[in-house]
């Protein structure tokens, strides 16, 4: 009977299930290949940094749509747990669920994996074979993630209580950054921005430096790029709305933009942070065309994988924002624009994420074509598995609001 109402529960939520099974399948899919070229490569130094990021990364990237999956079903368990239903109940019953999309991904992610191996080898002009002891690392890494997963959806279960459930979702939605939040002195706003700028984008004058200091310069920006959110493009936005205030078509647009760019905060740097981090690395490279590649192939895995992490949480969002959607139509507004509003919101949301990935892309870029570190093919791959998903993922956002658009009632 759990078992019926697990799967069934998976079946209702399919856009959600899908999601966090192809999550998962990608870094499945991520962590073989990677394992089993660093491997290969069998470096230290360099190369272990960049296993230890990596599986950060992969293990951050599940956490981060597992909790957000997990927060999503947060009302049906809590009517299931009004109703009558037992804290163990609700951990078997989300340990089916859980369990039943990682059994479908691991051996499809093994499978494509090794499917995918020749064409590793005949990028890199090897014969790189899949061996015990990668095998085994593969395995302890996964094994590791999952258990903690179980161990996280097992204790989430038992800390909440059904009122912490039911306004569980509004309080992600918030982030702690109300509408109405209070704002703090124009001149403080004003400091804020003439200091963060500049720090931003100092460092990046370092990049020639013959020390190859990318991965320190890059780091630093991507600290200052989280600070910056806070400290200088809220306040921004802030000034602008009360710039607009007569003008409700852009205020609405400048308003939702604000509650993305709040709501989305992490996925920005960690989409953003990570691809970067692991681009910057090239610079370590020293020649070898092995660890070139495989810095490369780290990049672009982490690039999709984050990416439709990304697009995870941000259609989520788009599905529960209907509720204030409805009531904009209600006091006036036509379906046409609304449509014209969240289309600006959409490009507003990934060009701000591109913009701030290109301050940082570029110089980078430069630094490493000097240094003869990469070649136009392989940037233009750098590139492409970046831009790619964006576009992707922005397409499907629009498609998705279009949906919930058409799908409005009016309140009468």
């Amino acid at each position: 009977m759990i078992f019926q109402e697990a799967l069934r529960s998976v079946r209702n939520d399919l856009f959600r299930a899908f999601f966090f099974w192809l999550t998962f399948l990608l870094t499945t899919i991520f962590i073989f290949l990677f394992f089993n070229l660093s491997y290969e490569i069998g470096e230290e130094g360099v190369m272990t940094i960049v296993t230890v990021f990596m599986v950060i990364v992969c293990t951050v990237d599940i956490f981060f749509v597992n909790h957000f999956y997990m927060t999503s079903r947060a009302k049906d368990l809590a009517v299931r747990l009004i109703c009558g239903a037992t804290y163990t109940y609700l951990s078997f019953y989300l340990l089916i669920q859980v369990v039943f999309l990682l059994l479908l991904a691991l051996p499809a992610g093994i499978g494509i994996g090794w499917a995918l191996m020749p064409v590793i080898n005949n990028l890199l002009g090897t014969s790189i074979t899949i061996t015990g002891d990668a095998m085994i690392r593969i395995a302890v890494v996964i094994g590791l993630i999952i258990f903690w997963i179980l161990l996280f959806n097992l204790s989430f279960t038992y800390k909440s209580a059904a009122g912490m459930m039911f306004n569980m979702q509004s309080e992600m939605v918030s982030g702690k950054s109300n509408v109405l939040t209070v704002r703090g002195g124009k001149n403080a706003e004003k400091l804020k921005r003439i200091i963060l700028i500049p720090l931003y984008v100092a460092p990046l004058l370092l990049l020639f430096d013959p020390l190859k200091p990318s991965v320190i310069c890059a780091g630093f920006c991507i600290v200052v790029f989280a600070m910056i959110f806070d400290g200088a493009w809220v306040p921004y936005l802030n000034d602008q709305m009360d710039r607009h205030i007569s003008d409700a078509f852009k205020n609405i647009h400048i308003g939702f933009h604000r509650m993305n760019v709040r709501y989305m905060k992490k996925n920005l740097i960690l989409v953003n942070g990570s691809t970067l981090f692991v681009y910057a690395l090239l610079d370590q490279a020293g020649g070898s065309n092995v660890f070139t590649v495989t810095i490369l192939l780290s990049c672009c895995m982490v690039s999709f994988l984050l990416w439709f992490a990304y697009l995870f949480q941000y259609t989520t969002e788009q599905v529960r924002r209907g509720a204030k959607l409805g009531t904009l139509l209600h006091i006036g507004y036509t379906k046409e624009q609304l449509k014209q509003i969240l289309r600006k919101e959409v490009f507003s949301i990934y060009g701000t994420t591109l913009l701030f990935f290109t301050v940082i892309y570029l110089p980078v870029t430069v630094s490493h074509i000097s240094r003869a570190a990469i070649t136009l093919p392989q940037l233009a791959l750098v590139s492409g598995c970046y831009l790619l998903p964006l576009v992707i993922c922005m397409v499907v956002s629009l498609q998705f609001y279009n949906r919930v658009v058409d799908r409005i009632r009016t309140v009468r």
